[in-house]
């Protein structure tokens, strides 16, 4: 019997204000089930210009759709097709998209775009995505009853053979008539299903015995009550290996475990261990994946009772039974489990949501912990455990400072290096060990200027200077796409083409050495290598020996296990400091450790230089000394009189805008009425520009929200969105921002 139910549908549209879900008809035997997508029409009569629709609740109707109609005092569209067959997400999935939804401000069809993979998106143009290749099987229907008397010879045997087997393929059936029979009578369905994979074959890996230490841990962490467990261990402790042991714990136990990483491609170690033992069950997702693989993964996870799940923060979203829990590796790495675009959520946020739902357990792992994640352990909020001691207790490592300030560092053909600096490569380097350089700045020049008017040559799309590639001999952005060629470059205040370039980045410093020590075989890692396998050559290459130096940006700092490597500098590291953010101290902090310990791990010995003209800068002298505690109660000194976290919560509002005076006016219509809203209840600054004020042609101005109590601000910040802002404004909002 077809029945009437009212679908509340969401709809997918790149307007902030549709929050809301919209009525539609369907008209059906069955229900529909909460999770799967629609094609409705809204806001037009044309079917080429449907939409896709969520359905978040299912309502049948005992009353006409004209009596619901004239109830409702508008007329109810019918929706014009069912998309899926099953929902997409889970329960759990769903109810995470809510909370982050509300705890991130952000429309529930924005959180569900970022979630779900692309073939699962609420766009039209996900319904034409390959999906892989699909197997068409043939069962019984077990609801109907079977009259054989009325069958054909034929179609019993067919009916057997299914029995027998469970189900048969489509195309495998060579009774094609008698099959056409049975569908048209129901006693016979067809349903597609995906077509996985061949299985992986790997050899057994033997899980390596635990020292005391890393046995206490694993012990602790598995017995622990509370809901967060912070492992705060030196570089080199072994955390790795309690990691793996924790997986497999779990799997024994029908659990599964997400492990999550801020750079996929440190990790291959890591990962091959982890293949060896669950085999089929890992799964490694990460920004690189074509679509119909994520589409795959995400369908085979859906189904499984047990997964290891390495990856991106973008992994938390795989649809997993069982979850047992989330580790958090390398949590100090803010910028990489933080979402820029809305909902600009972080992975321990949303872990934390996950806990709640799943009831599974999160633990926090590194060697420098967030000093706002050491607080809240200290205070009892998380469990706590410290590993000590390294893995090999022979490790060991000496740190230096390289005055630059001092005139006899300077070596007169170039300006990189100190004269130290110089010495401690070339002894390394005679003695047939590696080298690790530091500078976290691409390109080769990174200041242009007229030559004639002295003016810095700026994108003409941003605020951001351009930087110079000599390689290629083109002037970019880093912050848009526009590139010019040098030669055509021209200064946009004099109309002169005559430039001095000044500054370095990863590439001069390469040529630099290729100059001085041409020589030294030299390799270059940072993010202008945009392929996966460009990053993994180059530190296989510098693995296999194959290169004595390898310079590069903060990916050479983190993960790797370089044994022949016993020397790394970092160069300019008085750069790290001008990050305009709270927490600039600590990512450079973080940074410098994360690189020390790229040395001194298998014995022999490390040495460590860190080349600056602020010697005095106490930071510096935390990270030289590998002083964490030290660190920890200077920086959270300063917090405290700067008022930032852990002592508040921060929310920042972005008003963008083509138009610098509509943004002007707009971004004071929000301060005023966040002022009026919120009053003394919480601190409120701006609007002021951002570093980089212009991006695109598109102006920006922040507001940025200081409190101590959410309740008091989340009305206000609602509202944000009912202000009648002109056409020509967007905003976006930031909850718990890096920036500020």
């Amino acid at each position: 019997m077809v029945n009437l139910y009212i679908l509340e549908v969401l709809i997918n549209r790149n307007v902030k204000s549709f929050t809301r879900t919209f009525e539609y008809a369907y008209f059906s035997t069955n229900p529909l089930q909460n999770g799967v997508r629609v094609k409705v029409l809204f806001g037009s009569k044309n079917k080429n210009k449907a939409d896709i629709g969520f359905v978040t609740n299912c309502t049948k109707l005992d009353i006409s759709l004209e009596e619901y109609s004239k109830k409702k005092e508008f007329k109810i569209k019918e929706i014009l097709e069912v998309v899926d067959e099953d929902p997409i997400v889970n329960d759990c999935l769903y109810k995470l998209a809510l909370k982050m939804s509300e705890y991130y401000f952000t429309p529930l069809n924005l959180v569900l775009d970022t979630i779900l993979p692309p073939h699962y998106s609420l766009k039209l143009n996900a319904l034409n995505k390959s999906k892989g290749r699909f197997i068409e099987k043939v069962y019984l229907n077990e609801n109907v009853n079977l009259d054989y008397a009325s069958l054909s010879e034929d179609e019993k045997r067919l009916i057997n053979k299914i029995k027998e087997a469970g189900f048969l393929n489509k195309s495998s059936i060579s009774a094609k008539k008698s099959l056409e029979k049975l569908l048209s009578k129901g006693i016979l369905f067809i349903k597609k299903e995906q077509i996985l994979y061949d299985s992986f074959n790997s050899t057994d890996y033997n899980l390596s015995n635990l020292n005391s230490e890393q046995q206490t841990a694993f012990e602790k962490i598995k017995n622990t009550s509370k809901d967060v467990f912070l492992l705060h261990g030196v570089t080199g402790s072994g955390k790795s290996e309690i990691f793996i042991h924790l997986a497999y714990d779990n799997y024994k136990n029908d659990k599964s475990t997400l492990i999550l990483v801020p750079e996929i491609v440190l990790t291959e170690e890591l990962s091959n261990k982890l293949r060896s033992i669950f085999q089929d069950d890992l799964y490694i997702i990460h920004s690189n994946l074509t679509n119909s693989t994520r589409f795959k993964f995400y369908s085979e996870i859906k189904r499984k009772q047990k997964v290891v799940i390495i990856g991106a923060r973008s992994a938390l979203f795989s649809p997993v039974n069982n979850l047992g829990h989330i580790i958090i590796d390398e949590e100090h790495s803010v910028y990489a489990y933080k979402n820029e675009s809305m909902p600009s959520y972080h992975a321990f946020k949303v872990s934390q949501f996950l806990n709640e739902l799943s009831n599974c357990k999160i633990v926090l792992a590194s060697a420098t912990p967030l000093v706002e994640d050491l607080a809240r352990a200290k205070k009892g909020l998380y469990d706590y455990y410290e590993l000590k001691n390294k893995y090999n207790d022979e490790s060991k490592r000496f740190s230096h400072l390289v005055d630059m300030s001092k005139g006899d560092e300077i070596v007169l053909d170039q300006v990189i290096f100190g004269k130290t600096t110089l010495d401690y490569i070339d002894k390394v380097v005679k003695n047939n060990k590696q080298v690790l350089i530091l500078l976290n700045r691409r390109a080769y020049n990174t200041i242009i200027q007229c030559d004639k008017c002295n003016r810095i040559v700026k994108c003409p799309n941003c605020s951001q200077s351009l930087v110079y590639y000599q390689n290629t001999n083109m002037c970019k952005c880093n912050c848009c796409d526009y590139k010019i060629s040098y030669d055509e470059l021209e200064c946009s205040n004099c109309h002169e083409h005559n430039f001095r370039k000044y500054g370095y980045g990863t590439q001069k410093v390469l040529d630099t050495l290729k100059l001085i020590r041409p020589k030294y075989r030299l390799l270059r890692l940072d993010s202008d290598l945009n392929k996966k396998n460009e990053k993994l050559d180059v530190i296989n290459q510098f693995s296999n020996n194959e290169a004595d130096i390898l310079i590069g940006t903060e990916l050479i700092a983190k993960g790797h296990n370089f044994k022949n490597c016993k020397l790394v500098v970092s160069l300019d590291t008085d750069f790290l400091f001008s990050i305009p953010c709270y927490n600039a101290n600590e990512l450079c902090f973080d940074l410098l450790m994360q690189f020390f310990g790229r040395v001194g791990r298998f014995g022999d010995l490390g040495e460590c230089l860190i080349q600056t003209y602020q010697p005095e800068n106490p930071v510096l002298n935390f990270a030289l000394n590998e002083d964490y505690n030290s660190f920890y109660n200077y920086e959270m000194n300063l917090r405290k009189l700067t008022l930032n976290p852990p002592y508040v919560y921060q929310i920042k509002v972005t008003i963008k805008s083509t138009n610098h005076d509509k943004l002007v006016d707009a971004s004071l219509k929000i301060k005023n009425h966040l002022k009026v809203k919120i009053g003394d209840k919480s601190n409120i600054y701006g609007p002021t520009q951002p570093y980089h004020f212009k991006i695109n042609n598109v102006y920006l101005l922040e507001i940025l929200i200081k409190y101590r109590s959410r309740g008091l601000i989340e009305q206000a910040i609602r509202e944000i969105y009912d202000l009648n802002l002109d056409s020509q404004i967007d905003f976006s909002i930031d909850v718990d921002p890096i920036e500020n």
